[in-house]
């Protein structure tokens, strides 16, 4: 589709308006994937949550069994596996805590990032509008002007008009008498 602009003016506002759709169109990308991150973050919180809770569980299970230990020597070997597995299960669980811990290391890092760069987009949104309202105000004063001067050009072209014919009327008399 081709466009006639009846100015630079509003070929270059075009032009603005056009980067500003793009500019707020990725600052929605941005905001989209903040938000699918921060989701993210809460649901490995959830996870996090639910294996130090078991920790725990496992832990209190321990020690009761240590206690009992004294009176149940015979049960020992059993309780020693018993002990041995719930260390496993620790250790993966501290394995994926440090991993968890990490990621939201990451996203924190990512969130600031982005936050940043909202803050960038913004400013820059604003300097745009900014520049486009001076853009606005300048074309008004143009027009204003060009007006004015088409105004005064019509008086000027009016009065030229009227002093034509007259100069003629005046040379059509200078010729009648000098000919007479």
């Amino acid at each position: 589709m081709y466009v006639k602009y009846q100015s630079k003016a509003q070929e270059e506002n075009f032009g603005i308006l056009t980067t500003l759709h793009y500019i707020l169109t990725t600052l929605h990308y941005i905001l989209t994937t903040l938000h699918y991150m921060l989701t993210t973050l809460h649901y490995i919180l959830t996870t996090l949550t639910t294996l130090y809770t078991d920790y725990t569980t496992l832990y209190t299970d321990y020690t009761t069994l240590y206690a009992d230990y004294t009176t149940l020597y015979t049960d020992y070997t059993t309780l020693y596996t018993d002990y041995t597995t719930l260390y496993t299960d620790y250790t993966t669980l501290h394995t994926d805590y440090t991993t968890l811990y990490t990621d939201y290391t990451t996203l924190y890092t990512d969130y600031t990032t982005l936050h940043t760069d909202y803050t960038t987009l913004h400013t820059d949104y604003t300097t745009l509008y900014t520049n486009y309202t001076i853009l606005h105000t300048d074309y008004t004063t143009l027009y204003t002007d060009y007006t004015t001067l088409y105004t005064d050009y019509t008086t000027l072209y009016t009065d030229y008009t009227i002093l034509y014919t007259y100069y003629n009327t005046l040379y059509t008399d200078y010729t009648t008498l000098y000919t007479d």
